[in-house]
């Protein structure tokens, strides 16, 4: 039985391997999806920046605010995106924590099945001891 039980802690032990493999992709994409946002949004930033400067110059400004726009667009869609990955991360991430108790539960079996053996084991050999006395003392009665 104990050896079934560590195959199948072996098994599991894969699944919530796998399981924080996907988690860490799926973490990944949506952290490069925020910074990603987070860098479209400086973008933006810096390109109403240069259209103030270009107006306050007196030249073409219109450029900037497209730029900034597209940006600020950019940004908004990013992070939309990314929001919309946190469902699957937090599903990634319940997925792993029930892999992971699946995998406690089953190392604790085998440690019930480990006391369980040891203690077959000390009460086969107190039971063998048991009778060796026995015989020993009905020999030493007969021989009397």
């Amino acid at each position: 039985m104990k050896s079934g039980l560590v195959r199948l802690l072996r098994v599991r032990a894969l699944f919530e391997t796998l399981s924080a493999q996907e988690l860490g992709r799926r973490s990944a994409e949506m952290r490069r999806l925020d910074t990603e946002a987070e860098r479209q949004q400086q973008l933006a930033c810096h390109a109403r920046a240069r259209a103030l400067r270009l107006l306050t110059a007196g030249e073409d400004w219109i450029t900037g605010i497209m730029d900034a726009e597209l940006a600020r667009w950019k940004s908004g869609r990013l992070a939309g995106l990314a929001e919309a990955r946190r469902p699957l991360v937090d599903a990634a991430r319940e997925e792993l924590m029930a892999r992971r108790v699946e995998r406690r539960q089953i190392e604790s079996l085998i440690s019930e099945a480990d006391r369980a053996e040891r203690a077959e084991r000390a009460r086969r050999e107190q039971k063998h001891l048991d009778d060796w006395f026995r015989s020993r003392s009905s020999r030493k009665r007969q021989s009397r």
